[in-house]
């Protein structure tokens, strides 16, 4: 894995190495502490509109409990080890950077101040987003398989969160725009840069720009 999947491995170990100076080695089937959450990064709007914007990006390595890490970063290693092949490493950190980025930003903006949020999953659905964007321009060659199975698991995970409110279902919906964003910014390996991906571009930064200003 370390050789095909060196950016999925390495988000994956930064995920467990947070999760052990969080104290989640010692919470059994509990979560972490608010405070702990906050001191070691977590995103919390206050702090972030007060200069700490760094927390849009080590909250996603941040996690609450067992099930919370154990599922993203399950979710991560499926994901990741579909996307880093075919985009390559560097493509896999930017789309998921990005994508992530843009979720938190979305929280940001669109979820109450008082939110203390943190995880991958936002990440995680922007290169779900990454999934998508090959699914359909290389659908004639591949099939429609991945394509649904694409629509599938982001359709589910969206359902999910309408039905619990605790879920920042705006970090996800951010993260998959931002993936589909930043997937066309990075360009789809074998085609030349166009102005198709400068527009991509301009539209992810300027979607970023406009909720940060609503923040």
């Amino acid at each position: 894995m370390a050789r095909r999947h060196p950016v999925t491995l390495s988000l994956l170990v930064a995920i467990a190495v947070l999760w052990v100076l969080e104290g989640g080695l010692a919470i059994g089937g509990g979560t972490i502490s608010l405070a702990t959450a906050v001191a070691l990064g977590a995103q919390y709007t206050p702090l972030v509109l007060a200069g700490q914007p760094w927390r849009l990006v080590t909250a996603m390595f941040i996690h609450w409990s067992w099930l919370h890490v154990l599922l993203n970063g399950w979710s991560l290693y499926i994901v990741g080890t579909v996307v880093e092949p075919v985009y390559g490493s560097w493509r896999t950190l930017g789309i998921y950077l990005l994508g992530g980025l843009l979720g938190g930003v979305a929280t940001l903006a669109l979820m109450p101040q008082n939110v203390i949020s943190a995880g991958a999953s936002g990440a995680i659905f922007a290169l779900l987003g990454a999934v998508l964007v090959v699914a359909i321009v290389a659908r004639k060659r591949i099939g429609s398989s991945l394509l649904w199975w694409a629509v599938g698991i982001v359709g589910i995970n969206l359902l999910f969160d309408l039905y619990n409110p605790q879920i920042a279902i705006w970090d996800h919906l951010g993260g998959f725009l931002g993936g589909i964003l930043a997937t066309l910014v990075c360009g789809l390996p074998g085609r030349r840069w166009s102005w198709m991906n400068a527009l991509a571009g301009a539209l992810l930064i300027g979607l970023g720009a406009g909720l940060w200003m609503i923040a």
